[in-house]
């Protein structure tokens, strides 16, 4: 999750990302500003209060690539609900972002199935690791996975074959 630790971030400070459609800086909840700090104390203090983010709590900290908060939403058993579409999944932003180490826990006994299908494009985490070209990602979902589904077509007939040559990636497509 490219060695973010969140201590000492706040909004305003490099890095950070924008904030969700529909919030601003004086909505900002404690548990919005817990994830986006990687402040694992915060997010265990209020991990179970609404976020007011359009993902949630475990989906945000995976698309941002904060491990140690993945690690600690997983422990508290937040949902990783998608509030409305198009959101995602943990697990997908994880693999469309290339967070391996997060995907990692996600793949733990605590994470959810890794073969979930987005339900508007029809997209697997496989389809989108190919996709971006993620090597690492691709590997672990593929050993992860006792009978990956190679065959399995998005909304638009691709699969995760195709989805890597459309990406130019020879290491997935191997």
């Amino acid at each position: 999750c490219a060695g973010r630790t969140g201590a000492g971030l706040r909004r305003g400070g490099v890095g950070l990302p924008a904030l969700p459609v529909g919030m601003n800086a004086s909505s900002e909840s404690p548990l919005y500003l817990a994830v986006v700090n990687g402040d694992v104390d915060a997010v265990r203090e209020h991990g179970q209060q609404a976020s007011g983010l359009r993902q949630s709590p475990l989906a945000h900290a995976a698309d941002l690539g904060i491990a140690s908060v993945v690690a600690v939403c997983l422990e508290l058993g937040c949902s990783d609900a998608v509030p409305a579409p198009p959101a995602w999944p943990a697990l997908h932003l994880a693999v469309f972002k290339g967070h391996a180490d997060c995907l990692a826990i996600l793949l733990g006994p605590r994470g959810g199935p890794a073969k979930a299908t987005d339900p508007i494009d029809g997209l697997t985490p496989l389809h989108l690791a190919a996709l971006k070209g993620h090597v690492q990602c691709t590997t672990m979902l593929l050993e992860h996975l006792a009978a990956p589904d190679l065959d399995a077509k998005d909304r638009v007939g691709r699969t995760p074959p195709t989805c890597a040559a459309i990406a130019r990636s020879a290491p997935v497509t191997r």
